[in-house]
């Protein structure tokens, strides 16, 4: 992917150069002039567009805020990153054809040690809140713990820096509320700064068999 860019930006380059180099007038013609013009007017926009697809992904995201992800739309899954995890779109519980039940995302966790998802990035400013709000089902036979990660943009990583707790997760639907300032008074020696929150994390510790789990929404009231 790399090369292909750089390879793109040359293209670019010397595309406008040429193109504006009044040596290559006369021994172009006007066509080529033209030609090598589009050409790289199309080779340029190709280029922008990972940029301008994420930009839109940033307006679609504050938008839709005090919604921080519902794991699914195309702007949320820009800010998702899977660790010894996939994502994939399937049926609803229960349903099986799109008329009966609406598509959900699953999250199929592989065992590993710290196997999950990291939101990365979501709308910063959590001040004017009191609780954060998370529905997920588990088509899974048996319980099991699912944690919950919360930094900002002050964290040294260090463990008793951010907060974390570890939720239950019962088989079928579950809906857990997280008082804010719970996570305002985590890390140990500061208070965490709930106008720049710059990440959240759900996993599980030292998963040692595979297990499925469909998270439903993530938001602030």
């Amino acid at each position: 992917v790399d090369i292909a860019r750089n390879f793109s930006g040359i293209l670019v380059g010397t595309g406008m150069y040429a193109f504006f180099d009044t040596r290559l007038f006369t021994l172009w013609g006007h066509r080529w002039r033209i030609g090598l013009l589009v050409l790289t007017t199309l080779v340029l926009v190709a280029s922008l567009t990972p940029l301008l697809s994420t930009a839109l992904a940033y307006q679609q995201r504050d938008q839709a805020f005090p919604l921080i992800s519902d794991f699914q739309s195309g702007w949320a899954r820009k800010f998702i990153s899977p660790e010894q995890a996939h994502l994939t779109q399937v049926f609803a519980p229960g349903g099986s054809a799109p008329a009966k039940k609406p598509p959900v995302t699953q999250m199929e966790l592989k065992p590993g040690t710290y196997p999950g998802i990291s939101i990365a990035e979501p709308y910063p400013d959590w001040a004017a809140y009191k609780e954060l709000l998370l529905e997920l089902h588990s088509p899974e036979a048996e319980a099991f713990d699912l944690v919950i990660r919360i930094h900002d943009c002050r964290h040294n990583h260090d463990f008793h820096d951010r907060f974390n707790r570890v939720l239950t997760v019962i088989p079928g639907n579950n809906r857990y509320q997280i008082a804010l300032s719970d996570i305002e008074h985590a890390p140990q020696t500061r208070l965490m700064n709930m106008k720049c929150i710059s990440g959240v994390m759900l996993f599980v510790s030292g998963l040692e068999k595979p297990l499925k789990v469909h998270p439903g929404v993530m938001w602030l009231e």
